[in-house]
């Protein structure tokens, strides 16, 4: 039998010391197991997914601060959980960590191994990193190192299929590892001799049946046979003369050798159908192979047969017991990811920050981001052994607006500061800092002083600032600080000028022989470049100390102050340091990258909106204002501890994932009830840009317009502030917010479904997402004829023994419903000229603004929508008024229209975000 005669088949289980252990025996099944995931609609933010159940604590296993427990030091805060329907259970070839004769596994050879001309070798393999840095990890090899035919193997960051002549000549095809997943299967193809040249290459694909993408293909002059060898087929590993190299606890799934000439198959190794805890079997061609060393067959569920419901932390264990003693349980409620990460307030380190403290040349830095009120302060340094600077006359936090950064201090008339910079290696070094001025000072004045050590002919470099901003002079001073040259200036007029913007400036040096250069790039923030060159006879010496005092300078704000060992200024992207212009998914992809987090993205993460720049605030909420942007899902993945982002646009014109019937027995239980309400109406939407612009849009006609009813429904405004990259998208966004507050159609807020008694539901309901389509044909009479059309956008899911209920947050699916309209089928109005009658097939229609309807027939048919009917339109002639031919009540409504009924395409046509 199966579900629901039997019981649901569902495992708990705690990741222990990296393994995952079964506790299901342990859940109490007096009390459901209930997941709910996602958000309530779509015009909120998914919180965090829960999962709670019962645990049996009688004997105190479950008590993490329980000596006497087995499992004491294994559980606490945070311990992983997940819960699933466990899949099939599939062998690997699991081979152990390190080099040495400790594990493989490999077949003898025969002649029909030996390929001597055409041969192709697929292997699925899987491995921790493919950039690892270890020299050679063999992946497959036919022969000995000394009489190989060909190998497969990760050579450094590359991967190499190796292969040799009859008269040993070696031949290989390289490609870069980097950017492979972790589990992929690979392809190396020779074809020896193709009357007097050969071709080999090398590809990959994430399934051993394709497609197959090249990374490396050739066919170059010269051809030959591949050498047979009477070595074995080892998967794993390689005898080098007593050194053994593998490939470093790497997984091998699958393995197929073939003689493309012969069409022969003669290596077929699927390791899914190897008993776990096999030493030797034989494969689909009747090979038989043997495991040596400390390499072994590992059982794992299959993870393409596995279900997962729920993956996240069990941040607490609270313990309860009865009054008796008697029972004793623990009242697991576990959170998915975004619980955790969303618990502190902090707001990440600054973009400049986290770039400058990153970077693997930096010396010396005072970010200078510190919350300070005293006269007398001192500026923390991130950088190992970098001493604080010393500061006097600083306003702390006085100035924001710096992409990329907190607020930094502005200084005051006699302001001083002074920092020793660590010892640095000699021959090159560069100087940065970001600063704001937003009038000319009256003379020159000093922006900040390099004092350096070991350098000729001076010890100290002085960048100033010309009189009335006009330039920027690099100015040179001898050992006792007296004696000056100017090397030079450069006016900074172009790119907007430097006076009133932010500007990024950086000095460098290096050392070529005998003689040093100096150059300095600078500019309005994103616009940096080189600005000037200086060069002479001497020594560049190292960095010792950074320091100045302000004069004529009252309100100048700088902040960032940073010294390093190389000559070149890093580059921000397009957007400088605030990463301006970032489209939604790649800052979602960088945000979970820099954090160590797993980000999983269902759509095209390049296929998203710009952002402005990243506001300085906490990690989620960093996160949620970019995907607030994109209108999308931030929530958890179900299958690992891993966030899932789902884009905007990936729920445009879906197939269904669930097509339910109303008439068929148990998809819809009892109580699916509409609701025709306002609250979700907006008829006047204005979206505004943050620190820009704005725009406003009004429906002033149709059924849920701001006119006063019947002819409308009054005025719903909305505002909403967006972190849009240009004002120019506050229409579209306004349009879009506009469109989905005027969808006139009933909302189902949530719709059940049971699962018991609609068991041909199951396999639909564990492959949906949320995002995903749901339709339900055949509705009741007493509601609209059309089918019903919802977006998941999210859940409550309810498990026990036999029982298995979902409750469904739901929102209209068919403002998604974007139509791609070729020629002028579309008007901006258009309507009835005459009355028709139930029975009519012929339409009069005037376009009373926009283009006449089309009357080409290629752009037919198309389907029409006139007060609650849907027609079918197969032809339309003349001018306004046009003549349709139709087919009536294709929604299975037909009735009589009066002239002036609106004429619109069905579904309507919106302009998609």
């Amino acid at each position: 039998m199966a579900f629901p005669n039997d019981p649901l088949d569902t495992r708990v289980e705690l990741n222990l010391n990296g393994e995952w252990a079964d506790i299901t025996d342990d859940v109490y099944l007096r009390e459901d197991l209930i997941i709910t995931r996602g958000r309530a609609d779509e015009s909120s933010t998914a919180d965090p997914s829960k999962c709670t159940f019962l645990l049996d604590n009688r004997s105190g296993k479950y008590s993490p601060r329980n000596p006497y427990s087995p499992l004491y030091g294994k559980i606490g805060r945070n311990t992983p959980v997940r819960v699933i329907f466990p899949g099939d259970t599939v062998g690997h070839l699991q081979l152990p960590p390190g080099d040495g004769d400790d594990g493989y596994a490999s077949t003898p050879s025969d002649a029909a191994l030996n390929i001597s001309n055409w041969i192709d070798v697929k292997v699925e393999v899987e491995v921790d990193d493919w950039t690892d840095p270890e020299t050679v990890h063999v992946i497959a090899m036919k022969g000995t190192p000394s009489t190989v035919s060909w190998s497969l193997f990760r050579y450094g960051t590359q991967l190499a299929f190796q292969w040799y002549g009859a008269d040993g000549t070696e031949y290989y095809v390289l490609a870069d590892a980097t950017g492979l997943p972790n589990r992929v299967a690979l392809q190396g193809v020779v074809v020896a001799d193709l009357g007097g040249s050969y071709a080999h290459g090398l590809a990959y694909s994430t399934s051993m049946s394709g497609p197959w993408t090249a990374l490396f293909e050739e066919e170059v002059a010269g051809g030959t046979t591949i050498r047979s060898s009477t070595g074995a087929l080892t998967l794993g590993t390689a005898d080098t003369g007593g050194t053994y190299v593998n490939m470093n606890e790497g997984t091998i799934h699958r393995l197929t050798v073939r003689n493309v000439d012969t069409a022969t198959t003669v290596v077929d190794l699927d390791m899914g159908a190897v008993p776990p805890g096999a030493t030797n079997w034989t494969d689909a061609t009747g090979r038989l192979w043997t495991i040596s060393g400390t390499a072994q067959v590992n059982g794992a569920m299959d993870p393409l047969t596995t279900a997962y419901r729920f993956t996240g932390e069990v941040a607490s264990w609270p313990s309860h017991w009865d009054p008796s003693g008697n029972d004793s349980w623990i009242s697991v409620e576990a959170g998915g990811l975004l619980r955790r990460l969303g618990q502190g307030a902090k707001p990440l380190e600054s973009p400049i920050r986290r770039r400058v403290t990153n970077a693997s040349d930096v010396v010396a830095y005072w970010p200078m981001e510190d919350v300070q009120s005293s006269t007398e302060q001192k500026v923390f340094s991130p950088i190992p052994g970098a001493q604080p600077m010393r500061t006097s006359g600083f306003s702390f936090s006085a100035a924001s607006g710096l992409p990329g950064s907190a607020p930094v201090p502005t200084v005051g008339d006699g302001a001083v500061m002074r920092a020793e910079v660590p010892p640095a290696a000699t021959g090159a070094w560069r100087a940065e800092c970001y600063f704001k001025l937003d009038s000319a000072p009256s003379s020159a004045q000093n922006l900040f002083w390099v004092k350096t050590t070991g350098a000729t002919p001076w010890s100290i470099l002085l960048v100033e600032l010309g009189v009335n901003g006009e330039s920027i002079h690099l100015w040179a001073k001898d050992a006792d600080g007296e004696s000056t040259t100017d090397l030079g200036g450069f006016a900074v007029t172009d790119q907007g000028g430097w006076l009133g913007n932010w500007t990024r400036i950086a000095v460098c040096a290096s050392q070529s022989g005998s003689s040093w250069s100096y150059k300095v790039y600078g500019g309005p923030v994103g616009t940096e470049f080189l600005r000037a060159s200086f060069s002479g006879t001497g020594t560049v010496g190292m960095v010792s100390e950074v320091r100045n005092t302000f004069k004529g300078l009252d309100g100048l704000a700088i902040g960032h102050i940073s010294v390093h060992s190389t000559a070149t200024p890093y580059e921000y992207p397009v957007g400088g340091p605030g990463f301006s212009g970032e489209l939604t998914g790649v800052r979602l992809e960088r945000l979970a990258l820099e954090a160590g987090v797993s980000l999983s993205v269902i759509g095209d993460a390049a296929d998203t909106p710009a952002l402005g720049n990243q506001p300085n605030e906490a990690l989620v909420d960093v996160m949620q204002d970019a995907v607030a942007v994109d209108g999308g899902i931030l929530t958890e993945d179900i299958s690992e501890l891993a966030l899932l982002f789902r884009t905007h646009r990936s729920m445009y014109n879906q197939a269904p994932r669930m097509e339910l019937d109303y008439t068929r027995r148990g998809d819809i239980p009892p109580g699916l009830t509409p609701v025709d309400d306002d609250q979700a109406t907006r008829n006047d939407v204005t979206v505004s840009r943050s620190d820009g612009g704005f725009y406003r849009v009004v429906r002033e006609d149709g059924p849920l317009s701001t006119a006063p009813p019947p002819l409308g429904v009054g005025v719903y405004d909305e505002d909403v502030t967006l972190n849009l990259h240009s004002d120019t998208q506050c229409g579209d966004h306004a349009g879009w917010r506009l469109h989905l507050g005027t969808w006139d159609s009933a909302r189902y807020p949530t719709l059940e479904l049971n699962l018991a008694a609609a068991p041909h539901l199951i396999e639909s309901w564990l492959s949906l997402r949320l995002g995903d389509r749901i339709t339900i044909a055949n509705p009741p009479a007493w509601l609209a004829p059309d089918d019903i059309d919802l977006i998941v956008q999210g859940y409550e899911e309810t498990i026990g023994r036999h029982k298995w209920l979902v409750t469904l947050n739901c929102s209209p699916a068919g403002p998604y419903t974007v139509p791609l309209v070729g020629g002028n089928t579309d008007t901006e109005g258009s309507q009835l000229d005459a009355d028709v009658t139930t029975g009519a097939t012929t339409l009069f229609v005037a376009t009373t603004s926009g283009p006449a309807w089309t009357t080409d027939p290629a752009d037919l048919p198309f389907d029409i929508h006139v007060t609650g009917e849907t027609m079918t339109v197969t032809a339309i002639s003349g001018t306004s008024p046009q003549t349709f031919t139709v087919t009536r009540g294709v929604n299975g409504v037909t009735k009589a229209h009066s002239a002036g009924a609106i004429v619109g395409l069905e579904p309507r046509p919106i302009v998609a975000l």
